[in-house]
């Protein structure tokens, strides 16, 4: 059974907001549908911005995710959690988060954080892929969560996560992440984590 709670996101870049649920707790149900739904309309985007000459092949960089498998990996394993936002319906991110990482920054090093597994909006609110996302602030909620995760666990909101090259400002900037240069352990990704202070910046509103 999943946690919701009521968050907001922006419809488009500065729309009005709207109100949508955080689940903690996504089924593999609600996980079948939101695949059923984003990979018909990734396809058909890729095609078309690749026909138009928008974007390159490679974007976006987790378009190879298959959240049904990760999904059915994660809801069987004691250290994996995974979470969702829906609004209107349909479901507009997904996150999967692990209990079972460490602090690498020399402050708390070695102490217990939470760790974002992947995290991924769904298609259409993709700049690139739609003209104008259908929903802004999808990122910003899930990481948000992943902090309130680690606060609950009495972990003081530090939250750790490898991050694909596309997505490095949005951590760096967005989220005011540090950034611990890349990991040689890990497909040469770099590694981002959130202090206990850089983490309640974030809850307040800081970082764009």
């Amino acid at each position: 059974m999943s946690d919701s709670s009521r968050v907001y996101l922006r419809r488009g870049d500065f729309g009005a907001l709207a109100e949508a649920s955080l689940l903690d707790g996504v089924s593999l149900d609600a996980v079948k549908e939101a695949e059923a739904l984003w990979q018909p309309f990734l396809v058909q985007a890729l095609e078309q911005a690749r026909a138009a000459g928008a974007i390159s092949f490679d974007l976006p960089e987790h378009k190879h995710w298959d959240w049904l498998r990760k999904a059915r990996y994660a809801l069987v394993r004691q250290n994996f959690r995974l979470l969702g936002v829906v609004c209107d319906g349909e479901m507009q991110g997904l996150m999967i988060l692990r209990t079972d990482h460490t602090s690498r920054l020399a402050d708390t090093l070695g102490e217990p954080l939470v760790y974002v597994d992947y995290l991924a909006a769904a298609p259409w609110n993709l700049r690139g892929l739609a003209p104008v996302p259908r929903f802004a602030g999808v990122g910003r909620v899930l990481i948000g969560a992943a902090v309130q995760v680690s606060q609950s666990l009495g972990w003081s909101g530090k939250t750790g996560l490898h991050s694909l090259p596309q997505a490095e400002s949005f951590y760096r900037r967005t989220c005011g992440m540090q950034d611990l240069g890349r990991d040689d352990n890990y497909d040469k990704l770099r590694y981002f984590e959130l202090s206990t202070a850089d983490a309640d910046t974030f809850l307040q509103g800081g970082s764009r």
